[in-house]
Order: structure tokens, then C-alpha cells, then sequence
């Protein structure tokens, strides 16, 4: 994997090991390890429990989805995408990673490639959407601390204006799709013109057959197999709020119970915010936020332990599963990509 994406890891598992130290040195004390020792074998099967059920909603979500668009897939590609779509956001700075990877993962596996792009398109709109509706929830909620905090503020109202615009362009690619492909001409045009693309006149072309393509796709799910896509829409936020759950079982472990609807909000604002952080999966920065979120709440002694178990149930065993799946399907993709033509 000679590709950018193999240095991200690299900085990914550097920034994750030093940030953890970090936080673990500079909040653990003797506390910290009485609070370790409370933990129980039932609170890790818990917790073990509520990852297989954030990773097998998604997954299903996934698979609902491909039949809503008039495809098949077994469940287990369905696993496997799922897995490479959080490897894919935690190795990439603003999860650039995840549409590229899975629109050929799963083109790999007999999806057409528009079809594949209207799929991928679909199911992060789909996760956009739930993570802001939990963010503005959230928000309303804990404003107060929020609106005082610029560390916070600001972050959550960039995210917010983020959110706002890419569920609109998913949106008017659906309706209108000829508005969509002269904003991205335009787009792609600029682009080159910094030099990060070459010939856009190809570009327009790709993004003229995928868009209508995808807009076929879109039609499909809305009059074909409503149900079936409204199934996948329930199961994605089934895998969210699950996600959301898995703060407070962390605390509870460790010995420190807090409100379970206050333990959700925090979470929401949590993994709203990761998402613009400008490093791979957010890391140094998401537990910089982590800490201030729950200062206020949590004994500090145990934020460190909390944020690592926090992450390692939400994150790295999914990665770490994604990773396997992109070296094993991946690798050849890429390294013909970088061969010289």
C-alpha cells in the first residue's frame, strides 16, 4: 500500500499512542487504578456486546441498502464494507477516504460503479443525518457550556455549516442534478487549476454518466423499495445510538455513573465534532475535547482511562478489522493506480 493513505496510518497510530500517553501521564493517580480494578469481566462483555451491535446494525444497514437500490450482496461484504468505511474515516483527515475506498470496494464486488457512488453517497448522507440531528439535540441541551467555550463553539458551528452543505449537495444531485454537476465542474476547474487535478474535461464526463446514474439509483430507493430503505435508515440509527451508548458504560465500569441521556448528548457533540478534525480520526485533538466535555462531569483521574477504553470500543477494533480488509482488497488497486503509465 504505497499510497498516502499508509502514511496516515502511520500517523494515526503515533498521534493515538502519544495522545493517550499524554492524557493517561497527566490525569492518572492512585484513584485512576482503584477505578481500573472496578471494571468487571461483565462490563467488558458489555461493551464488547454494544460494539457488535454498532458494527452489525451498520452492516445491515449497508446490505438493506444494496438490495433498495436493486443490487445483491451478501451479508458478510456487507461486514467487511462496513469495517473499511471506519478504517477508511480514521486513516484520512476528514474522513476524505471513505467514498473513493468503498465506491471500489464495493464496485469490486459487481455494483455497477454509479450505482456504487449513489449507494456510498446515500449511506453517509444517511450518517450525516444522524449525527446532526444527535449534535443539535445536544446542543440544546448543554448550550450553556457550548456557547462559553470557543473551543467548542467554533467547531461545532463550522461542523454545523459542513453538514448543512454536503447533505444539500446530496440532496440537489437527486432533484437537480445538472446544478450539481456545473457546481462541480466549477469546482473541478479550480482544482485544477491549483494543480491538484489534471484535464477536468474528463472529469465533467465522469461526473455527467455518475450523476444520472446515481439519480436512477435514488428512484429506486424512493418508489421500488421504500421499505427497504426506510429498514436501512432505521438500522443506521440503531448503530448510532448505540454508539452514543457506549460512554456510559464505560463510566459505569470504571465507577463513576452519570446520567444516561447526559452521557448520550455528550457523546453526539463528541462524534460530531471528530469529523472536521483536521488529523487522521480526529486523534490528539478528539480527546482534547473528550476532556473538556466531561472536566465538569468526571473525575479527571478518570478521564484518561475512560477516553482509551471510549475510543477502543467505538473505533479501533472496526479499524483494525478495515485495515486487514483494505491491505487484503486494496493493495493491488492501489499499487496499479501509482504504477508509472
Amino acid at each position: 500500500m504505497k499510497s498516502g493513505k499508509t502514511g496516515n496510518v502511520y500517523i494515526l497510530i503515533l498521534l493515538t499512542i502519544i495522545t493517550f500517553a499524554a492524557v493517561i501521564y497527566f490525569t492518572a493517580d492512585e484513584s485512576t487504578v482503584t477505578a481500573l480494578g472496578n471494571i468487571h469481566v461483565s462490563d467488558l462483555l458489555i461493551l464488547l456486546l454494544l460494539w457488535l451491535c454498532i458494527y452489525s446494525f451498520d452492516s445491515f444497514a449497508f446490505f438493506l441498502m444494496v438490495l433498495s437500490s436493486g443490487e445483491k450482496v451478501n451479508l458478510a461484504t456487507a461486514y467487511r464494507t462496513s469495517a473499511l468505511k471506519t478504517f477508511s474515516m480514521m486513516a484520512t483527515p476528514l474522513g476524505m477516504g471513505v467514498t473513493p475506498a468503498l465506491i471500489y470496494f464495493l464496485s469490486n464486488n459487481k455494483i455497477p460503479t454509479g450505482r456504487s457512488s449513489s449507494l456510498v453517497l446515500t449511506k453517509v448522507m444517511i450518517n450525516a443525518l444522524w449525527i446532526l440531528t444527535g449534535a443539535t439535540v445536544s446542543f440544546i441541551v448543554n448550550h450553556s457550556v457550548i456557547m462559553h467555550s470557543k473551543v467548542l463553539f467554533l467547531p461545532f458551528v463550522f461542523t454545523f455549516v459542513l453538514h448543512i452543505v454536503f447533505i444539500s449537495m446530496v440532496v440537489l444531485l437527486m432533484l437537480s442534478p445538472y446544478k450539481a454537476i456545473g457546481f462541480l465542474v466549477k469546482f473541478s476547474r479550480l482544482l485544477s487549476k491549483l494543480k491538484i487535478i489534471k484535464k477536468p474535461g474528463r472529469i465533467k464526463h465522469f461526473l455527467v454518466h455518475e450523476a444520472f446514474t446515481a439519480r436512477k439509483s435514488f428512484r429506486l430507493y424512493f418508489k421500488r423499495h421504500k421499505g427497504t430503505f426506510i429498514a436501512a435508515i432505521t438500522s443506521n440509527g440503531l448503530s448510532y445510538f448505540f454508539t452514543l451508548s457506549v460512554l456510559y458504560f464505560v463510566l459505569k465500569g470504571l465507577g463513576h455513573t452519570v446520567p444516561f441521556s447526559e452521557a448520550l448528548t455528550f457523546t453526539a457533540m463528541m462524534l460530531f465534532v471528530i469529523g472536521v478534525l483536521p488529523t487522521p480520526g480526529g486523534s490528539g485533538l478528539a480527546e482534547v475535547l473528550f476532556v473538556l466535555l466531561l472536566s465538569k462531569t468526571v473525575n479527571s483521574a478518570i478521564l484518561g482511562v475512560a477516553v482509551v477504553i471510549w475510543r477502543f470500543f467505538i473505533y479501533y477494533i472496526s479499524t483494525g478489522i478495515g485495515l486487514l480488509i483494505s491491505v487484503k482488497h486494496l493493495s493491488s488497486f492501489i499499487v496499479h493506480k501509482n504504477k508509472p503509465s
